[in-house]
């Protein structure tokens, strides 16, 4: 795979999907310069590697932690619809009822 252009001292991932097969691919790569610290460089090297090892065994576990937050976004952006119980609108035909008011609240 090529190289990824990157920024000095990042890292980056790129997932791509061939059409015909459904394969997944991962193309990983770093651009590390050498003005880091040794410190520096060691916490880079350990994070690329565990995401890399993370993103090439973990992609199961990823896409289907995906789809669930994909389900809860629908449901949380579909449109709610309330229908009132029968009981609900009996107890409450002819009663007086208080609008609440935001801007009025009682102290």
């Amino acid at each position: 795979m090529a190289k990824l252009k990157l920024p000095k001292n990042s890292m980056g991932f790129v997932f791509s999907i061939d059409p015909d097969s459904g394969e997944i691919f991962l193309n990983a790569d770093a651009n590390m310069g050498d003005d880091l610290l040794p410190e520096q460089a060691a916490e880079m090297a350990d994070l690329f590697n565990g995401l890399s090892f993370f993103l090439d065994f973990g992609v199961d576990y990823l896409a289907s932690s995906g789809a669930i937050i994909r389900e809860l976004d629908q449901e949380r952006l579909g449109d709610i619809e309330f229908e009132p119980d029968e009981e609900l609108v009996d107890a409450t035909s002819g009663a007086k009822i208080i609008p609440i008011n935001g801007k009025k609240r009682p102290c």
